[in-house]
């Protein structure tokens, strides 16, 4: 098939083909089984029994020194490709156990990992994915004079900024592999408003004026088995539950962080809250990222990149047929998300106009031109989103499918009209009854 690489398993997927599997009578048997599939490296760091049994198997003859010989070039020709002869990375005869974890031990043959250069990308990656979802009464941006308050589970836990497969496996442990210097929300938040003007915790009286609260939650890392989800509501604290219903009643402003790797169920909260923002899992530059969102010194340009369920059994995507609109009173009204698709606030706001398309017969593709003017008061960046569907077809169309979008900063009270040249008509097709691909007529 022409592949370069290597072939490599999963965690002990060769001994489990003896004990899990059960089609090998012995792990010499599965080291065999393995090696004639193609296997070119076992992943097995705890234990040398594949090497042992694979030298046996080789010995025996059972085996040959070509079919060996084969896997370590295609491990030796990818080590060469990545540098690694030049740049060796290994254990240190000093150290009995490398931590690979460790970004000292790198510094040498890698100058740019965790390099101010890498933190300035991830920084910018977490600023424009942060999606303001909801922003009542004006409570964001933040002024620089504003005290607040931070709690929540995520208040003050780099590690559920990171969640899983990052420092750790599962990436739960708070106290392993933390990345020196990176703040946590708290922390981000403090530095840009300053330490008299940003508490941990919750405020001591029931209300004062001027005060909000920013509510952080977020999940605990897991991956695997262990990442399942049993309970898709996020539950917090009865005590959190019944301060944030305090002040809803008495009509204090509340600020919902979120901080989850997928759609937990929020809506008893949203409703509770006067603001949400939305930070996905943003990484070691997560905290300085949500500051200078909050206080405006960036402005919010993230989109929701998946339908936000306002209930566990709410599953309809905004990619959906007609039918599904279909609600328990025969109308049309059953699409009711917490969030829509592609949704995403701005401290500012845009008008479009002048939509135009262009095609031509025997083209393969279309074009779509937008003007898109920026109507407020700040210099902004706006996600131009191109959705199409067919209002007929001989297989039920979808009643909306996103094709193109393109990301813009425009200033304030100017406009940018922008032109979408090349939409090829294989995005606005479907596989027919007849099991053929059609581009719809024009």
């Amino acid at each position: 098939m022409g592949f370069g690489g290597i072939a490599v398993t999963d965690w002990e997927d060769i001994y489990k083909l003896h004990h899990t599997h059960k089609v090998a009578p012995t792990l010499k048997d599965a080291v065999y089984m393995s090696i004639l599939a193609g296997i070119d490296m076992s992943m097995t760091p705890s234990d040398f029994k594949f090497n042992d049994l694979l030298i046996e198997l080789v010995n025996e003859g059972k085996i040959t020194k070509q079919r060996l010989q084969q896997s370590v070039y295609r491990i030796l020709k990818v080590k060469k490709e990545l540098g690694l002869w030049d740049k060796p990375v290994y254990n240190s005869k000093k150290e009995k156990q490398y931590d690979r974890f460790n970004i000292s031990q790198f510094d040498k043959a890698y100058p740019l990992l965790g390099s101010q250069a890498h933190s300035e990308v991830a920084l910018q990656a977490a600023l424009e994915s942060i999606t303001l979802l909801k922003n009542n009464v004006n409570t964001l941006p933040l002024s620089n004079d504003t005290k607040v308050y931070v709690a929540g589970n995520a208040a003050n836990d780099l590690t559920l900024l990171n969640g899983a497969w990052s420092h750790t496996w599962q990436g739960g442990d708070a106290n392993a592999y933390q990345t020196p210097n990176k703040p946590t929300f708290f922390e981000g938040i403090s530095s840009e408003l300053g330490e008299k003007n940003a508490i941990l915790g919750f405020p001591k009286k029931k209300k004062s004026k001027g005060e909000i609260l920013i509510y952080c939650i977020g999940e605990k890392p897991a991956t695997e088995i262990p990442g399942d989800i049993n309970d898709l509501k996020f539950e917090i604290p009865e005590k959190d539950l019944q301060i944030l219903q305090s002040r809803k009643k008495q009509g204090a402003k509340t600020i919902l962080v979120l901080a989850l790797a997928r759609p937990r169920i929020i809506t008893h909260l949203d409703t509770l809250c006067t603001a949400v923002v939305h930070t996905y899992l943003p990484g070691d530059e997560g905290g300085s990222a949500l500051a200078k969102i909050l206080t405006g010194k960036f402005v919010p340009s993230g989109k929701l990149p998946f339908t936000y369920p306002k209930a566990s059994g709410d599953i309809v995507h905004y990619d959906r047929k007609p039918t599904e609109n279909n609600d328990v009173n025969f109308g049309k009204d059953a699409y009711h998300p917490l969030y829509d698709f592609g949704h995403g606030l701005s401290y500012t706001q845009f008008a479009y106009s002048d939509l135009k398309l262009t095609y031509t017969d025997g083209d393969d593709h279309v074009g779509v031109t937008v003007t898109v003017t920026n109507t407020g008061n700040l210099k902004a960046k706006e996600v131009i989103q191109v959705y199409y569907r067919d209002e007929y077809a001989s297989v039920t169309p979808s009643v909306k499918k996103l094709c193109a979008f393109e990301k813009v900063e425009i200033e304030a009270g100017q406009s940018h009209t922008y032109n979408f040249t090349y939409i090829p008509l294989k995005k606005l097709s479907f596989i027919n009854k007849d099991e053929k691909r059609h581009a719809g007529v024009w």
